[in-house]
């Protein structure tokens, strides 16, 4: 689901949106938001979120909608990234600035602060808080330490109970 599916590269959504001869089989893409997606509740054994919750006005409607959409014994998979942690902050100085200025962004760190609104530690609460009746794992990379601080991202690993 996406809010302008193929606006990156619309070569690609395409191909894999061939009709005729579609590149990956059993797959649909769908216009939709995801504060307001247009699924029946209970409709997916399995939600995946990568890195969505960073960008979005509401991510406490967008996680209420996921519970919404998810069955009762389904499972929740998000990725986050760890900003504004330590060794992202890190990276982006040495790599990710540098990359996007040669790609031709004149204030990186301007463009960033526009689309990541949400920050790791308030996204972590709201998800405990709307898992809270669930099983919960929290998964941190590329090191097993517990801390988004020295991590890059963080998966949630959410098996449902409602």
């Amino acid at each position: 689901m996406d809010l302008r599916p193929g606006i990156s590269d619309p070569a690609l959504f395409e191909s894999l949106t061939r009709k005729e001869s579609p590149i990956i089989q059993n797959v649909y893409f769908v216009k939709g938001s995801a504060e307001e997606m247009p699924f029946e509740d209970e409709s997916f054994d399995l939600i995946i979120s990568t890195c969505l919750l960073a960008h979005v006005r509401d991510p406490e409607r967008v996680l209420a909608e996921i519970r919404r959409v998810v069955k009762n014994s389904g499972q929740v998979v998000i990725g986050l990234p760890t900003d504004p942690g330590i060794m992202n902050r890190l990276i982006k100085r040495i790599i990710t600035y540098p990359r996007m200025r040669r790609l031709g962004t004149s204030n990186p760190k301007l463009e960033y602060a526009r689309e990541h609104i949400n920050g790791i530690g308030n996204l972590l609460e709201l998800i405990k808080f709307q898992f809270a009746q669930d099983s919960l794992r929290l998964q941190y990379f590329p090191f097993a330490i517990k801390t988004w601080n020295l991590n890059l991202a963080v998966i949630v690993d959410v098996n449902m109970g409602k």
